[in-house]
């Protein structure tokens, strides 16, 4: 008893050391909020729009910073004009072309392996015309930016329920509000598109997808006639858009392959004391990709709504583990309960109090990382 006592504490310094390098390991691998250890599926999108997406007080992808700051913001970036139509991103000769990147990706800025479109014009219901303009500029991305594996088509922000909202501030267009009005026809000429890439009748010679279809809260979100956003409007549309890109990216994230771990000293597996140690399940769950339940593909109109309740006083927000940070253990303890129903609050990653853990609590997290 005596010997294997004295055997116990030899190892326990080799034990402490290896928990420490695991720990370590953790942190360096979320040291940038996802996974850097994880295949991430694209290392650079490029956003194309228009005021409604870049407009310093009213674009989705800029205001307030809440687009970037729940998607992983290095592997984005935003090239936009005021009025920036498909009418005018079809033509390569485009003014808008040579504006300067926002934001740009950390990586392979220059070569996105991603474009999400964003589609606004003069054509109103006249969904033969977006269907060829959309075609076009298809055509003109690829000719600009020929790294591109996929383009995503994503509408006009439209009214909440995609109803047309009643104009009541410069009414420019009559009535009602044109992106309310507008949203549903490039909604239903991205689907023709992509139907007539079904049935062989187009190639695009590059994947096209159908992105979200985005909405106001409601019609105050917009400020005028044309439906520029508010500011308010602006950031719950950009935590709508980012959250629906955040789940869809997570849903494909490769985990990093699994090496078998060596062993230097193979005698500690025979030491009879082992389970002495407490130490050593301190982290028995701490699996990055957890296969319990598989991350959903949101719906299509997601709205973006702050923490419902406040995370008890004295703890930081997004601490999980209440050590006093929020760091990449805060991240494994979410994801290991990700699409759960708790009622045990921050400790399971349920940082907003409404029960359940979900892309809301990884943006509390996010926001609050490394504080």
């Amino acid at each position: 008893m005596n010997q294997h006592l004295q055997i116990n504490k030899k190892f326990i310094p080799l034990f402490i050391l290896i928990i420490l390098i695991f720990i370590f390991t953790i942190q360096k691998h979320t040291s940038s909020g996802l996974l850097a250890a994880a295949a991430y599926p694209y290392s650079c999108t490029q956003v194309i729009g228009y005021d409604q997406v870049g407009e310093a007080s009213g674009g989705w992808y800029v205001t307030g910073g809440v687009f970037e700051a729940v998607v992983e913001d290095s592997l984005w970036q935003l090239l936009w004009n005021g009025g920036g139509g498909v009418d005018r991103w079809q033509f390569p000769g485009y003014t808008g072309w040579n504006n300067g990147i926002i934001s740009s990706c950390g990586n392979n800025s220059q070569m996105p392996d991603r474009v999400i479109l964003s589609i606004s014009g003069p054509y109103g219901s006249d969904e033969s015309t977006w269907v060829l303009a959309v075609k076009n500029t298809i055509s003109t991305i690829s000719q600009k930016i020929p790294s591109a594996k996929v383009i995503i088509l994503q509408s006009v922000v439209g009214g909440p329920g995609h109803q047309t909202c009643p104009c009541h501030n410069n009414c420019q267009y009559g009535n009602t509000i044109l992106a309310s009005w507008q949203n549903k026809h490039i909604d239903n000429a991205i689907s023709r598109l992509l139907q007539d890439i079904k049935d062989e009748k187009y190639n695009p010679g590059v994947e096209i997808k159908a992105g979200i279809s985005p909405e106001v809260r409601s019609c105050a979100d917009y400020r005028d006639g044309t439906g520029h956003l508010t500011v308010d409007g602006a950031k719950s549309v950009g935590g709508s858009i980012g959250l629906y890109y955040l789940m869809e990216d997570l849903n494909n994230v490769t985990p990093p392959p699994v090496s078998p771990t060596p062993t230097p000293f193979p005698s500690v597996t025979s030491a009879p004391s082992v389970t002495l140690i407490p130490d050593l399940t301190l982290f028995p769950t701490a699996t990055l990709f957890p296969t319990k339940t598989p991350i959903p593909t949101p719906v299509a109109s997601l709205t973006f709504f702050p923490s419902k309740t406040p995370t008890p006083s004295g703890r930081i927000p997004g601490d999980a583990d209440n050590n006093g940070k929020v760091d990449g253990l805060d991240y494994v303890l979410w994801l290991n309960n990700y699409n759960f129903t708790t009622e045990m609050g921050p400790e399971k990653g349920d940082f907003n109090g409404d029960y359940k853990v979900n892309g809301l609590d990884y943006v509390v997290w996010l926001n609050n990382y490394k504080t």
